[in-house]
């Protein structure tokens, strides 16, 4: 542990206004004697194609289904889908909906698609160019615009599971879009607590929030025209990181090319950062992220702002952090501050210097 590291032993709780909760912060815990799992950091070399992927242009998929050749991005309907285009009813169901029924269900409809970020499996975000994730966004915002047109859509999630410690079933670089009838429960919670805010101040929460964090820079790890990466003040991963728009942007469609640009920047920064820190320089580390954005339901929603999530599962380069007892039973907790995250991790942004 360096000097920058040594804290003053206490404990206090952060509260999330985007889902009206707290967490725990005890940033001594980190000096505390760790007998639990250690990863040793293996990136065996991947070539950039694997005849048994999926994925890879030209290969078979489930049933008859073999992907064209294609030398870009490419999107498919994911063949296992947690979402049914129809519902087929094979047995009677209630239909109680009163408050006190303890047994409640409801149809879901949806779609499932696989965005491949490039024909080569080894070409991740955290090695692509900027050029090529702009690709990925304009595909993005494309897949976005027609999904949610649909009528019996409500809300498109854009997320991306990279890495097998995060629970990945297939290491080439891709994403998911699961678009469905009702909006999910965490967007839902976070739409809510903006809406709030929005009746009750006038203002954006979100936009209100980023130009807090770029005055107090204590926790902003980069910025650009028109987007701000930062540590989140109520931070629940050790290295979580939030990308936020600078000006009201409501949904990734909203984007003109300038920001899916900038957009484009600041995603090949978060990701090259995490492979520069955790020591994973050939594929990147491994990551959820998550789009939040505006329901699909054709209304304007000036209280609700885009922003994306990245979670990192780890500590350090071979100690991964588990959310456990506390976690799951009481409420979230950290081992270190989220200023001490925005140093660290801006130290490795500052380190690749004009590398974007």
């Amino acid at each position: 542990m360096t000097e920058r590291d040594k804290v003053v032993p206490t404990s206090y709780r952060r509260w999330n206004p985007l889902r009206d909760q707290y967490g725990l912060v005890s940033p001594h815990r980190l000096s505390r004697t760790w007998g639990g799992q250690t990863e040793k950091i293996e990136e065996p070399t991947v070539q950039d194609y694997e005849p048994n992927c999926y994925i890879c242009p030209g290969n078979k998929r489930v049933g008859d289904k073999v992907n064209p050749q294609y030398t870009d991005t490419f999107v498919f309907g994911n063949d296992t889908p947690a979402f049914l285009a129809t519902i087929v009813e094979t047995s009677p169901k209630s239909l109680e909906t009163t408050s006190h029924n303890l047994f409640r269900e409801e149809k879901e409809t949806g779609v499932c698609e696989v965005i491949s970020y490039s024909p080569k499996h080894n070409k991740t975000m955290a090695n692509m160019s900027v050029r090529g994730i702009e690709k990925v966004v304009g595909l993005w915002r494309e897949r976005f615009i027609e999904i949610g047109s649909r009528q019996d859509i409500n809300h498109v999630l854009i997320f991306e599971t990279r890495g097998r410690e995060m629970g990945s079933s297939n290491s080439h670089p891709h994403g998911q879009i699961w678009a469905q009838e009702h909006v999910p429960n965490i967007p839902a919670v976070e739409n809510d607590k903006q809406r709030k805010y929005f009746d009750e101040t006038g203002r954006n929460m979100l936009l209100d929030y980023v130009d807090q964090e770029i005055a107090k820079d204590e926790r902003v790890v980069y910025v650009n025209e028109d987007f701000v990466v930062l540590v989140p003040y109520w931070v629940e991963w050790p290295y979580e990181t939030m990308v936020l728009p600078r000006s009201r942007i409501s949904g990734i469609d909203e984007l003109n090319n300038d920001q899916a640009a900038s957009l484009a920047k600041s995603l090949a920064l978060v990701t090259r950062t995490y492979a520069s820190l955790f020591e994973r320089p050939k594929y990147g580390a491994s990551y959820l992220m998550g789009i939040h954005q505006k329901p699909t339901d054709k209304k304007d929603h000036p209280e609700l702002q885009m922003h994306i999530h990245f979670q990192v599962p780890y500590l350090t380069p071979s100690r991964f952090k588990f959310q456990a007892g506390y976690e799951k039973f009481g409420e979230k907790q950290r081992d270190m501050t989220a200023e001490q995250a925005a140093q660290r991790l801006r130290e490795c942004a500052q380190a690749l210097g004009t590398t974007l």
